[in-house]
């Protein structure tokens, strides 16, 4: 397994371990931190586990220029692995599901905020905002502003981490 992947794995297996241990809840993969210049405009974002991965625990998140497609069935499939081909399946099919309904909605466009984060930290000027929401109507809605602030590695771990919380949710699981 090649380093970037390795590195993409080792903070998104870092945020499944937390929310396996606070009972279903982890650090808010729909989430992202926005950091602004004074007229409003993002000067970076990325999604919140990555942000807790670098600053909180001190890892190391190896980006790459692949597209966010072939990431995200890249982490999942190692995600997958030793836990069976019917599941490594089950999350590969519900990674292309959601990359299908996903909706990017236009600049001026917020989503609501969900309340399952659990962050401790910010950095100063920042804030917290919602990246993503999985709708009961079988939408992705994806923060349009974002998203086309944050790199194919940012993207790929967001499309595998509502794609691991939709097989999830099969088995019960309220919310991520």
């Amino acid at each position: 397994m090649n380093r970037r992947i390795r590195g993409f794995l080792t903070v998104f297996l870092m945020g499944l371990s937390a929310a396996f241990a606070a009972g279903g809840v982890d650090s808010g993969g729909g989430k992202s931190v926005v950091c602004r210049d004074s007229a409003g405009k993002i000067t970076s974002a990325e999604i919140l586990d990555f942000y807790e991965g670098r600053v909180q625990y001190g890892f190391n998140i190896l980006k790459s220029q692949e597209n966010y497609e072939k990431q995200s069935d890249l982490a999942l499939a190692a995600l997958g692995k030793g836990r069976g081909p019917s599941f490594t399946s089950e999350i590969l099919d519900a990674g292309h599901f959601a990359i299908s309904i996903k909706t990017i909605l236009p600049d001026g466009t917020s989503l609501t905020d969900t309340t399952d984060s659990l962050h401790v930290i910010i950095p100063q000027n920042c804030k917290i905002e919602q990246l993503a929401n999985w709708t009961a109507t079988n939408q992705v809605l994806i923060n349009g502003e974002i998203w086309a602030n944050i790199d194919e590695t940012n993207k790929a771990a967001l499309i595998a981490h509502e794609a691991l919380y939709k097989s999830f949710r099969s088995f019960g699981a309220t919310d991520s």
